[in-house]
């Protein structure tokens, strides 16, 4: 079983900076620390590293902490982020959008880029081809959700802007990733849509967003993360809070 742990919209500020009062750099630090003490193989952190936008500095301080970890983690670009310091400060090579496969004894991840708030052409195209050969089990791991989740603010505020391409794209997959995971709308909610299923995880180490108002609302800082254990027979997934 390959045992996978999602953390996402960590949003780090400049050392110092406490939106809403939360001090977010200990809060991820401290959930790395519980992290640490648990038994899991690899680690994906699905976007929105830095606050508001990019910066070269807040991504390196990110590195330092993720590497004590000793374990093999996957970065994602967000809508707050920059691919090409991503690129820079976390080793990936090429330029501009940052997408890729990582391959395991189970089946592949495949890994989008939707920092503009579409997922490219280019990446379409590059995840049919991924997805040409029957008979694979593939994740997908995308920092928007890809259609609408039921969060009405974020729904009609902060929405993935080409959501039919996407969904036209995965029907033309021959092995279609039967799992979707993301962030971005910082709450948790799973969807069942066709033959896969979205999963939607909470902010890892910054507020949450009420889900059923159309004007924003925080709700407050309980943050945490999604356990993945997946085989060749079954994935089972769900989110753990954890304790500040």
């Amino acid at each position: 079983m390959l045992k996978i742990i999602q953390i996402t919209d960590i949003h780090i500020p400049q050392e110092g900076m406490k939106p809403y009062n939360i001090d977010i750099r200990k809060n991820f630090s401290k959930m790395i620390k519980q992290i640490m003490k648990t038994d899991f193989d690899l680690l994906v952190l699905t976007g929105d590293l830095c606050f508001m936008v990019g910066e070269e500095q807040i991504y390196i301080w990110i590195k330092k902490v993720l590497d004590k970890l000793n374990k093999p983690y996957l970065i994602l670009s967000g809508n707050h982020d920059n691919p090409d310091l991503i690129r820079k400060i976390f080793g990936y090579e090429g330029e501009g959008d940052i997408f890729y496969s990582h391959k395991t004894d189970y089946g592949k991840l495949l890994i989008l880029d939707s920092t503009s708030a579409i997922v490219s052409k280019t990446q379409l195209d590059w995840m049919e081809s991924e997805c040409k050969d029957e008979n694979q089990n593939i994740l997908l791991f995308v920092h928007h959700p890809i259609y609408l989740a039921g969060c009405k603010f974020m729904d009609s505020k902060h929405s993935i802007k080409n959501s039919d391409e996407i969904l036209a794209s995965i029907d033309n997959c021959i092995s279609k990733p039967k799992h979707i995971f993301c962030g971005h709308y910082h709450s948790e909610r799973s969807i069942f849509l066709r033959d896969y299923s979205l999963h939607i995880s909470p902010s890892s180490s910054y507020i949450q967003i009420e889900s059923e108002t159309e004007n924003f609302q925080s709700l407050g800082s309980r943050q945490g993360w999604r356990w993945i254990h997946w085989d060749e027979q079954r994935l089972e997934t769900f989110v753990r809070y954890y304790e500040l």
